[in-house]
Order: C-alpha cells, then sequence, then structure tokens
C-alpha cells in the first residue's frame, strides 16, 4: 500500500526540503491508524508495518545526502516505533517460535500438504505462482537453487526465487513420488493447476502441527496467503534491504524506491 502519495498530496508536500521530522511523526501516526480493512472494519497497523514502512523513505534521504542533493536527514533524530509482541497481527501470520521445527519431518497425514505449506513459507510465493509450478521450473545453477516463475499477476512477479537446497530436494522428492514428467504441474488435478481450495486445507494442517485448531485460525484471521506475510516479516527481522524484499516476493519497486 502506498502511504506517501496521498500523505503528501493531503499536506500540500512538494519538494524533499518541506520535510522535517515533525512531518515524518505525522506521517508515522498516519500509517499507524490506515491499516487494511477487514470485513467493512479499518484496522490499525503495528508498530513494525510502520517502521517497514518508513524504512523505504529512510533510505531516500540517506542517498539524497551521500549525494550532497540536501544538507541532513530529518531521519536523524527520529525513533522507531517500539514493536511490542502483543500487538494485533493484521498480516494473518504464524509467530515465529510456532513456526520452528515443523518442516523437519515430512508430514504422515498428507505429503502435499507438507510440500505446499514448505514452499509458501520460506519463499513468500503467491497461490498461483505456486500452483503452476512444473517440474521444469526447478533450476539447479552451479549448486544455487531456484523456482523459475515464468507467469504471474504481475510483471513484478516475473522472477527467478531462490530456495534453500533442503527445499529443492523435498519438491524434487514428491515430484518423483506423484511420477511428475519435466513438463507436468508438479501440483494438479487431472494436469491442470492445484485448484484455490486445497491451499486452506493444507494451512489448516499446518496449523495442527503447532497447536491450532481451525477455529483458532479463523478467530486469529490466519490465512494461507499469511505465510507471505510471515516470510516478509522474518526478512524484515533480519535487515535485509527492503528494496530486496520487494522483488524477492514479486512486489512493483517504484520509480520512488532506491535502486541498487
Amino acid at each position: 500500500m502506498n502511504y506517501f502519495i496521498p500523505f503528501f498530496n493531503e499536506n500540500k508536500i512538494s519538494s524533499v526540503h518541506d520535510i522535517d521530522r515533525s512531518l515524518l511523526k505525522k506521517l508515522q501516526d498516519y500509517i499507524r491508524i490506515h491499516g487494511r480493512k477487514i470485513k467493512g472494519i479499518q484496522t490499525k497497523n503495528t508498530a513494525r508495518t510502520v517502521n517497514h514502512a518508513m524504512s523505504s523513505l529512510r533510505q531516500i534521504f540517506s542517498f539524497l545526502v551521500d549525494e550532497e542533493k540536501i544538507p541532513f536527514s530529518p531521519f536523524n533524530d527520529l525513533r522507531q516505533l517500539v514493536e511490542k509482541d502483543e500487538e494485533i497481527n493484521p498480516c494473518n501470520a504464524f509467530p515465529f517460535d510456532k513456526v520452528k521445527g515443523i518442516f523437519k519431518i515430512v508430514w504422515e497425514e498428507n505429503h502435499l500438504y507438507y510440500i505446499l505449506n514448505l514452499i509458501i513459507a520460506t519463499t513468500g510465493m503467491r497461490n498461483s505462482e505456486i500452483s503452476r509450478i512444473q517440474v521444469s521450473s526447478l533450476l539447479n545453477e552451479g549448486n544455487n537453487y531456484y523456482i523459475d516463475i515464468t507467469k504471474s499477476k504481475t510483471i513484478s512477479g516475473i522472477r527467478k526465487v531462490p530456495i534453500l537446497p533442503f527445499v529443492y530436494e523435498k519438491i524434487i522428492q514428491y515430484a518423483k513420488i506423484v511420477n511428475k514428467k519435466e513438463c507436468d504441474y508438479i501440483f494438479d488435478v487431472e494436469g491442470k493447476p492445484l485448484y484455490e481450495k486445497y491451499f486452506p486445507r493444507a494451512l489448516n494442517l499446518a496449523g495442527t502441527k503447532m497447536g491450532y485448531t481451525k477455529q483458532n485460525l479463523k478467530d486469529e484471521g490466519i490465512r494461507y496467503y499469511g505465510w507471505r506475510h510471515f516470510v516478509d516479516s522474518l526478512l524484515i527481522e533480519n535487515n535485509i534491504n527492503p528494496i530486496k524484499i520487494k522483488r524477492f516476493l514479486g512486489h512493483q519497486v517504484n520509480k520512488s524506491d532506491m535502486t541498487e
């Protein structure tokens, strides 16, 4: 979600020279209260979401200082919001501590659901991207492993997603077990990409591995797609560059974003 343009328009900001620390504090508050609408109800963003959004703007100002376009950054004395564990999670994602260790062993109950959760939990790929993985999509380039996405909902989604060797091996093993050929969809129903209904079923099984019931998942708003937000949060937690995160997840990198 783009918070900056509507906020700057609302405050009649026409130049970077109009932006100071007090305005940035107002921007933090603006992002905080403009969360997603869930069933028509406006939610608040967490402190983590606010800090993540602000980090892109912070990098732009750092770049401008380095290029001597401005004398100093208004971010210099601006504190990030304190991130509290007890905040309501609007991203509908599992907590990190619950996920740890659940993929060490293939789930005997359902091998397919194990793989579906493993892929999205380690790559953040979209449901539609996962459903279209073919055997030929799995690349081994000098012991660097990727999933080659040639179709996605956006142009930015067309990318090579790096994957862990462990994940690559598990997908290859599954493809062999279900006897898939090079051009086959690995996850299919009668030769067609997997139906959407399989993803929430996969999530329910993942939930049981972490002590959640179906009702728990519903009450906390945790969905299969929430694994994307889990990956996003994990990368932020490890101080990965926000632009790299966008590219990894297949989000569009805007002109206002810093390029590498």
